[in-house]
């Protein structure tokens, strides 16, 4: 009997010591996830927050602000909010369904040449978003602004020559 108990209690410790290594697994997965997550939020806050800090400079050097440069500071304080936002839809997504709405290429080439305009200028590049005729694309906006255009479009400026032009061209496959 004593036999048999022990290999009882030796087979429930393995069952367990299995579930503990499938779960730290889990979480390791899960922690690399968040790690990839956290260094995709800070890029991509990046951006506009270097525009809101390159209007504030400037305002200071000047030392005046204008109403445009308040309103730029405050759509690029909204852009991080809205950065903010996906990630919470994101991880919301867990628990169902990540809502999507449709985004245009003209909103595309507004929303990129405001948060770049101030590093164009500064390299003396021209951005141009060539697009077929009321081509739109249902996405989340954050990730297809933020993440998506905003790392091609900001490695775009840091690696080409001063005076480029650079195009965006977007067009649907398939």
């Amino acid at each position: 009997l004593s036999g048999a108990t022990s290999l009882g209690i030796w087979m429930h410790h393995r069952r367990l010591m299995r579930e503990l290594r499938q779960q730290a697994d889990e979480l390791r997965v899960e922690l690399e996830t968040n790690n990839r997550l956290t260094a995709v939020i800070s890029h991509d806050i990046a951006n506009p927050l270097s525009a809101l800090v390159g209007t504030l400079e400037l305002a200071r050097m000047d030392g005046k602000i204008c109403m445009d440069d308040v309103n730029l500071m405050d759509r690029m304080a909204g852009r991080i909010a809205a950065i903010i936002d996906t990630v919470r839809v994101i991880s919301a997504d867990r628990l169902g369904e990540v809502p999507t709405e449709e985004v245009t290429a003209d909103r595309m080439e507004s929303e990129l040449r405001e948060v770049f305009c101030g590093r164009l200028a500064a390299k003396s590049q021209t951005l141009s978003l060539t697009a077929g005729s009321g081509l739109a694309v249902r996405t989340i906006p954050g990730i297809l602004l933020n993440s998506v255009l905003g790392n091609l479009l900001s490695n775009a400026i840091k690696f080409s020559p001063l005076g480029s032009s650079l195009e965006i061209r977007v067009a649907r496959e398939g």
